[in-house]
């Protein structure tokens, strides 16, 4: 089935969907047809903002409330066929310092719609994870990886409703990403950076809601998606971010200090996409993984750790690092 015919006439509801990933969501939606698409956030006037933009479409609801509060929810997933869970507090050091703010909005959010969803026999549950679950350090990726096990409890999976993760890298210029902060303190005349030999997966926005609506579109329940992606030292992105953008604001990019502040609470060095227990569950789609832990495990299963592990993984060069960047007017 293609993508648009799948979602073609369902009323789906997007949690935090006035967030970077959740407004992309929206908007490849509507040129599915969706009978209505139902944005759920509590930023008032990030909804104002959207609404302008999306104002041609009648078929879009917009629902100011937050996923902690069950009432609030209550009236949002009545009547749904799909919904997709974005909305988090996912800035590491915030949830660091007030890590019971993450569980309430994390886990508690994601628990109360879980069981709505039940009691609405909604068809498809998404949920947006991250690839800080594995191996969590942090209290942002252990409320993550507790999501995971709520959305993926045994117990779901004789419900009706189909629930399923995507599991993400680090987003490109999303609400909240390194880029535009590193643009910014440039302006300034410095970067900061935390370790020279820290690397990250990164994914564009596109890329993210392709896997998400394309996954959404294929899940049976019980499964996490994965996007191969590609990797990058953290070290060769700012001093391209340097090279590229100094030169546009008349600094030269040899006069840009590049401050080391260290690795931060909870941070890591590295990351991986699936966790060594996961392997034997994972299938190879291609362009993507699937691991399905109700699935029967492969103990002969054997994946190269460069497709998973960003330590391993062939990094991007900085040339083309710098044409990702002025190919996703990243520095715009």
């Amino acid at each position: 089935m293609e993508i648009g015919d799948f979602y073609k006439g369902k009323d789906i509801l997007v949690t935090g969907g006035c967030g970077s990933i959740g407004r992309e969501i929206v908007k490849h939606l509507l040129n599915c047809n969706p009978k209505k698409i139902r944005v759920f956030d509590q930023n008032e006037f990030a909804h104002h903002k959207l609404k302008n933009e999306l104002k041609n479409h009648s078929n879009v609801d917009y629902i100011i409330g937050n996923v902690r509060e069950y009432d609030s929810l209550k009236t949002a997933v009545s009547g749904v066929n799909v919904i997709f869970h974005t909305a988090a507090l996912k800035h590491l050091p915030f949830c660091e310092t007030d890590p019971m703010e993450a569980v309430k909005t994390n886990i508690v959010g994601t628990n109360n719609l879980i069981e709505l969803s039940k009691q609405e026999n909604v068809d498809k549950f998404i949920f947006i994870s991250t690839d800080k679950t594995i191996y969590p350090t942090s209290a942002m990726a252990a409320t993550k990886l507790l999501c995971e096990k709520l959305v993926l409890n045994t117990r779901l999976f004789n419900s009706s409703t189909k629930f399923s993760c995507v599991r993400f890298g680090n987003v490109l210029k999303s609400d909240g990403s390194v880029i535009p902060l590193f643009v910014e303190q440039i302006k300034k005349g410095y970067v900061t950076i935390t370790d020279d030999k820290m690397s990250r997966f990164f994914m564009s926005i596109e890329d993210a809601v392709d896997l998400v609506l394309k996954s959404a579109t294929e899940a049976s329940g019980g499964e996490i998606f994965v996007l191969k992606m590609k990797s990058l030292m953290i070290k060769d992105l700012v001093e391209c971010v340097i090279e590229e953008f100094s030169p546009k604001i008349g600094k030269n990019p040899y006069d840009i200090k590049i401050n080391h502040i260290g690795v931060r609470p909870g941070e890591k060095l590295y990351e991986q996409l699936m966790s060594e227990e996961e392997i034997v569950y994972a299938e190879d789609l291609g362009d993507r993984f699937v691991i399905r832990k109700n699935g029967n495990p492969d103990e002969n299963n054997q994946i190269d750790k460069g497709l998973y592990i960003s330590k391993y993984n062939n990094k991007l060069s900085k040339e083309e690092i710098k044409k990702m960047l002025i190919e996703l007017d990243l520095l715009e």
